[in-house]
């Protein structure tokens, strides 16, 4: 199945994978978004459009967010199209209170409609 989300289509190349662990799966979704700029490499908050700067976040797992929960959705645990690189502040937001990151919540509502219309 493929995604649509704004006007682009997530592949699932992920699916070509054999992921043995979040961690290697984690890494592979930095190094495919990540940018570079004068101070070096970087990746957006999905939420706030605050840059993660590599050095500090890259291997922090708490930045990974599964906008469909993988407790509930473990069939999309290992899809890049469910994963939103998000400060870990964030992360934390979230999971208190999904009302207070909009962003993550329009996302989540977009994919389980796309999900339900798969059907």
């Amino acid at each position: 199945m493929n995604i649509l989300f704004g006007s682009m289509i997530l592949m699932e190349i992920e699916d070509l994978k054999n992921w043995e662990s979040l961690k290697d799966f984690f890494d592979y979704i930095w190094l495919k978004r990540r940018e570079k700029d004068a101070i070096g490499y970087f990746v957006y908050c999905f939420e706030t459009g605050t840059k993660l700067r590599e050095k500090r976040f890259r291997f922090n797992t708490r930045i990974y967010h599964h906008v469909l929960l993988k407790s509930k959705y473990e069939q999309f645990k290992f899809k890049e199209w469910n994963i939103a690189i998000v400060h870990p502040d964030v992360h934390d937001q979230v999971h208190a209170n999904e009302e207070k990151t909009p962003r993550l919540e329009i996302k989540k509502k977009e994919l389980l409609k796309q999900i339900i219309n798969e059907v």
